[in-house]
């Protein structure tokens, strides 16, 4: 296998000797390939110049990111791995080749937290005041003390990652360039003109005057606009551009206002939801550990998908397309998996909740499994055995939802392709392209009552409620 035999390259390589592996590199990538090709060139897919185009440039870069590999950075001599670097390259020149050829996309150069970079994380910051700020620091420093306060042994893994998100929790723009790892150290880490870099792999220490500015890092934001298909008197699918910003009335004189409105709203929403959590009782009864568990999912998910959750709560909206309360849910049952085991009370006594199967924590009605086979749209339905029948008139609610996907297997080669998983809601489950239509797999989940009232869904609807409300009372001032 070619991933296979470039991975235990462990001597030094010409440029000459890595051309022999273009070829079969793409042939390896080419399903990949041609589907981006196709995401990026819809107007012109049929076009086999642009297509031919395509593949060229692609080409270009594949060898020029084996010569990033291997002869400049020099990374045969490290554990990192080929096949993710060649995926990341390949996905970082089709979303080049999308923003240089979709005019309906709009691309911004924004900041980015350094911290959640080096921890293989992309948080953009959100300015405050002279500094910018991560809501994703913010929210996993408050997770990761937790986990310390649980179980003190954690303290020598956790530690040193709480340190490193506290000096980028807020942080200036303006810094250096670390003359050890190359990184980005941010000017207000300078104490008596002395400098040290927090990257948990560096421990260079300087005067500021030894030092070179280096700018900021960043990465490319794109806005898109939103299609929508509408059916005319004659049943006729047209087209339809609409501006989100409008529909949410958020309809400004400049881009500048827009953005501002946008921040703010940001920060209401953050406001709102750490007062709940401050609010939420200290006793460790088990409702208030899940509502303080809530209060950080929707932190964590506004830190993610800021615009999203702004129109989802503020503006009570779904257009976006995304399915936003499954992505809370899903964070929540992490959160929830993070702080396992805990202890609560309950009659006045201490227990113990060691498993998210615990009847007391009320997250999941147990393990299901199925086998069914991926649609033409890259879709695992929902083929759950179990049903929810329920409510004065037991109502047949269909098959229970997925709550937390354990494992997905390709029946025809018996192996786990559960990291191929693009997104899941409650009721499918969206596959990367790469997996074949009609590929017949077996599903293992912990399922969840299909109905929004019971269960953990509980929780996240009136927090919901209260958010939506307070924003109200907020916006009537």
């Amino acid at each position: 296998m070619i991933i296979q035999e470039l991975n235990n390259i462990e001597n030094e390589v010409t440029e000459y000797q890595l051309k022999q592996y273009i070829d079969p590199l793409f042939l390896f990538f080419k399903d990949k390939i041609n589907d981006l090709y196709y995401n990026t060139h819809k107007s012109e897919a049929r076009n086999d110049i642009a297509k031919k185009s395509f593949e060229e440039k692609m080409k270009i870069e594949i060898l020029d990111a084996l010569n990033r590999f291997f002869i400049k950075k020099r990374y045969q001599f490290s554990d990192r791995n080929i096949h993710s670097y060649l995926i990341t390259v390949i996905d970082r020149l089709s979303k080049k080749v999308y923003w240089d050829l979709n005019l309906t996309a709009k691309r911004s150069a924004k900041l980015v937290c350094p911290a959640c970079k080096f921890l293989n994380v992309k948080s953009f910051l959100v300015k405050n005041n002279n500094l910018y700020e991560c809501l994703i620091c913010e929210n996993e420093i408050i997770n990761d003390q937790k986990l310390i306060d649980n179980d003190i042994s954690n303290k020598f893994n956790v530690e040193p990652k709480i340190k490193l998100r506290k000096c980028f929790q807020k942080h200036s723009k303006i810094g250096y360039g670390c003359l050890d790892c190359k990184k980005f150290i941010p000017d207000s880490l300078v104490y008596n003109e002395v400098i040290f870099c927090p990257y948990l792999d560096c421990c260079f220490v300087s005067n500021i005057s030894e030092l070179s500015r280096m700018a900021h890092p960043l990465s490319m934001e794109v806005q898109k606009k939103v299609l929508s298909l509408e059916m005319d008197a004659d049943s006729a699918k047209k087209e339809k551009l609409i501006d989100e910003i409008k529909n949410s009335s958020m309809i400004s004189n400049s881009s500048m206002e827009v953005n501002e409105e946008i921040r703010e709203n940001i920060y209401l929403l953050k406001s709102i939801i750490n007062k709940i959590y401050k609010k939420v009782e200290t006793s460790n009864k088990i409702s208030n550990i899940q509502r303080k568990q809530m209060c950080l999912a929707y932190l964590n998910i506004l830190a993610e998908f800021p615009q999203e959750m702004v129109s989802y709560l503020i503006y009570r909206s779904h257009s976006y397309g995304i399915p936003i309360q499954s992505f809370i849910f899903q964070q929540y049952v992490l959160n929830i998996n993070k702080i396992i085991p805990f202890n609560y009370f309950k009659n006045n006594k201490e227990q113990t909740i060691c498993s998210v199967l615990d009847k007391d924590l009320n997250l999941f009605w147990g393990v299901s499994e199925f086998e069914t086979e991926v649609n033409n749209k890259n879709i695992i339905p929902n083929k759950t055995k179990e049903l929810y029948i329920g409510g004065n008139d037991m109502k047949n609610y269909g098959p229970c939802y997925f709550g937390e996907i354990l494992n997905i297997t390709d029946l025809s080669t018996n192996l786990s392709i559960t990291d191929q998983v693009q997104h899941t809601t409650f009721s499918k489950i969206v596959m990367n392209k790469c997996v074949e239509p009609g590929t017949k797999v077996y599903v293992k989940h912990h399922r969840i009552p299909s109905h929004y009232e019971l269960g953990s869904l509980v929780t996240l609807q009136r927090l919901r409620k209260i958010i939506v409300d307070n924003v109200k009372k907020q916006k009537d001032l």
